[in-house]
């Protein structure tokens, strides 16, 4: 982007659209987050999602939880979300932050310990912990 956005809609409550909706909203644009999901951040703990939404809400960011976008187009030069009988919601900015896939297949990466799958890495031979948010992985051969 090279500008804020008047109103930008974000499809998908993960981490990347709950961050990118946070900063558009500071930044001084209108937010409306879209998530299929009842809660926010669906991977994790459903206490955490909510007290996250409760957040963003305070913030000004409109949230439709547990609701799918049944067509997109765009009209006018804005984009609109048909939501079914939930209406539509228009924007000039959409931002698709629906979910990723590691692109981990065929690229070696268990010729250096790394075990990893389609869902991301699972283990990494030498690591005392190479998951979760916020824990650091220390490594015996760099003493990191």
């Amino acid at each position: 982007m090279t500008a804020v956005p008047r109103r930008m809609l974000v499809l998908g409550g993960g981490p990347v659209g709950v961050e990118m909706a946070q900063a558009v909203r500071r930044f001084g644009g209108e937010v409306a987050l879209i998530e299929g999901a009842p809660n926010l951040l669906p991977r994790e703990s459903g206490p955490l999602g909510e007290a996250l939404a409760e957040v963003l809400r305070r913030d000004g960011i409109e949230l439709f939880l547990g609701v799918r976008a049944a067509a997109a187009r765009s009209e006018n030069g804005e984009y609109v979300l048909d939501l079914g009988a939930g209406g539509e919601l228009r924007g000039d900015r959409l931002l698709v932050a629906t979910g990723r896939r590691p692109r981990v297949d065929n690229i070696g990466l268990e010729t250096v310990g790394v075990n990893a799958d389609g869902r991301g890495v699972r283990s990494i031979r030498g690591f005392e912990r190479a998951s979760g948010y916020g824990r650091s992985a220390t490594s015996p051969a760099s003493g990191r």
